[in-house]
């Protein structure tokens, strides 16, 4: 008999590790396939994309949802914020714009303004929802009395 160790192989947890192996690099190559679809639908970046980034941020900050159910608080300095960002892309962008470019611009900056306007004129709303903002201007527009 030799003295040396006598060294067994699992080939059975070899075969074991290597279908791990193998299952965890299909699992990745579905989730980078997966990815790439999600990436596939989104629209290509573009200056309106993000004009309308920004705008729809200043819209949420003003209290507009896109839904009934959401109780976006109102925040007029975070809503200024971003309408003085689309102001500041006008500015820097003046003449490299096109036609449709700075139309779609000037639309979203003079909404967003009459918004803020709007939003600003009805109240305190620090701690104020669009939903609340709309049912005291409703009572307040019941409670009064128009005489020709």
């Amino acid at each position: 008999m030799s003295d040396e160790p006598k060294i067994i192989v699992d080939e059975d947890f070899k075969e074991q590790v290597e279908r791990e192996k193998e299952e965890a690099r299909r699992k990745a190559a579905a989730k980078h396939l997966d990815e790439g679809a999600e990436h596939a639908s989104l629209p290509p970046a573009s200056f309106e994309s993000l004009v309308a980034l920004l705008g729809t941020q200043a819209m949420a900050y003003l209290g507009v949802a896109p839904t009934e159910e959401a109780n976006l608080q109102i925040n007029l300095p975070l809503a200024r914020f971003h309408i003085d960002l689309l102001e500041l892309l006008q500015e820097k962008t003046r003449m490299n714009l096109t036609g449709i470019e700075s139309d779609a611009l000037k639309n979203w900056l003079f909404q967003l303004r009459m918004l803020y306007v709007e939003t600003s004129k009805l109240g305190n709303t620090s701690n104020t929802t669009r939903k609340d903002l709309d049912s005291d201007q409703h009572q307040a527009s019941s409670d009064t009395i128009y005489t020709p």
